[in-house]
């Protein structure tokens, strides 16, 4: 689920159910973001029945200082669908903001323009 810390910076939390995993990710690569959203997990991870592991993914780390919303969505629609774009260069990440509906300083994916079927194991 994307996250906004603040109201200013977009991160991004999956539990995965199936495997007894929670993914945390940040595209900023700021520690300070990264702990609050392992608190956040952890947190999380205290309400379920299993144990869970925490992973903190490590994926790629955004070059502007206002795209993490698309950053944020598009680790979590990596998450549940193998068709989700890997293009995460700058002509990319436009590409999204506009596939998105996003607007700066707002990130807003229209999820009627993801046609995506998801098995998800609670």
């Amino acid at each position: 689920m994307p996250i906004n810390l603040s109201g200013v910076h977009w991160v991004c939390l999956v539990v995965d159910g199936i495997a007894k995993k929670i993914q945390v990710y940040d595209s900023a690569g700021s520690a300070m973001y990264l702990k609050r959203l392992k608190n956040i997990a952890s947190e999380i991870a205290s309400t379920l029945p299993d144990m869970y592991e925490e992973i903190v993914f490590d994926g790629p780390l955004q070059k502007d200082g206002d795209s993490c919303g698309v950053f944020a969505c598009l680790q979590l629609w990596k998450s549940v669908s193998s068709k989700a774009p890997t293009d995460v260069s700058e002509s990319g990440v436009i590409k999204l903001q506009n596939f998105a509906g996003y607007s700066k300083g707002e990130a807003s994916l229209v999820v009627e323009k993801v046609d995506a079927t998801v098995n998800v194991g609670v």
